[in-house]
């Protein structure tokens, strides 16, 4: 078997200050050739799924970064909260933990 490791995601309790008792997607990452297959899909699902006792689930995304698309096909909502990271917008994204796709 030749297996590889294509993608991974991590996830956790948010250490937002002004947030408490909400999950945090803190990444998924995908090898770039793999893209488009699903498996981000299925690492945000384990996320989910991991973090189904919190009510809401966060995540920071780059604002120029085409995978907030995917978030908010996802219903992640853009929440207003900005910060900078190595001179770059980041927003923060906000959803109700009780959708299901």
């Amino acid at each position: 078997m030749n297996a590889k490791i294509v993608g991974f995601c991590c996830y956790c309790k948010s250490r937002d200050d002004d947030l408490r008792d909400v999950g945090v997607v803190m990444s998924v990452y995908i090898l770039r050739k793999f893209q488009g297959f699903g498996i981000g899909k299925e690492l945000v699902e384990i996320c989910y799924d991991e973090l189904s006792s919190y009510d809401s689930i966060i995540l920071w995304v780059l604002e120029d970064n085409k995978s907030k698309v995917f978030y908010e096909h996802e219903g992640f909502v853009r929440e207003g909260k900005i910060k900078e990271y190595r001179s770059r917008k980041v927003i923060r994204m906000f959803r109700n933990n009780e959708i299901k796709k």
